[in-house]
């Protein structure tokens, strides 16, 4: 009994590390708004493009551009990104007179595990072979709180999302900047992969996407 007990606080800081290595960096990131487009074909249509934005200039993504992600499980989480991502905006010089198209090459993915790199990129997450890329076609952009509120159709892994997130954007003559960090649920594009039993993926993934771009 006595030996017992003398493991006992050993395993109460073992259960301690577990737990305080467990806390979802979804936690306080807002979530972004989902609803699925009644029409998937026609998901985006709306959008403005070059033709409908008054006096619209075009400002192709640069290579200050990125989308990086964050998942978790319970016992910890997990970073990565996308190497390739192209694109641009259309915009008369206001916020809410641009348009956004982005799409994302899923196999230049990276991670901080290249064996994790190789796990996302199979059937059991991105299935990378099957959808090789992501796209983010804008609807509409809205003033938010001193922010900009960014509506749009998200495609990736064979399912289209119109969703809802926070931005900031600064527009110039040449140059326009927009930042973001929001949630989105993988369960809504169809990944499902649960993990180990006694290591449960989370749902949420924290988005990170930093655009920079040019007028041309």
């Amino acid at each position: 009994m006595k030996y017992l007990f003398s493991l006992s606080p050993i395993l109460v800081a073992s259960m301690l590390i577990v737990v305080s290595g467990c806390k979802n960096p979804a936690e306080g990131v807002p979530e972004a708004k989902i609803e699925t487009p009644t029409d998937k074909q026609n998901a985006g249509s709306d959008a403005p493009t070059s033709s409908t934005v008054a006096n619209g200039r075009k400002y192709p993504l640069g290579s200050g551009s990125s989308v990086e992600f964050t998942g978790s499980k319970v016992t910890g989480s997990h970073s990565g990104g996308f190497k390739s991502v192209a694109g641009a905006f259309t915009s008369d010089g206001t916020p809410e007179n641009t348009s956004l198209s982005v799409t994302v090459d899923v196999a230049s993915m990276w991670s901080d595990s290249d064996r994790l790199t190789k796990h996302l990129s199979s059937p059991d997450f991105l299935d990378i072979k099957k959808f090789t890329s992501a796209t983010f076609r804008s609807t509409a952009i809205t003033p938010q709180g001193g922010q900009f509120s960014v509506s749009g159709d998200l495609s990736m892994h064979g399912a289209t999302q119109r969703l809802s997130f926070p931005a900031s954007i600064t527009i110039t003559a040449d140059e326009i900047k927009a930042n973001a960090e929001f949630v989105i649920k993988r369960f809504d594009f169809g990944i499902n992969y649960p993990g180990k039993a006694d290591d449960l993926i989370r749902d949420e993934v924290v988005l990170k996407v930093t655009l920079e771009a040019k007028a041309e």
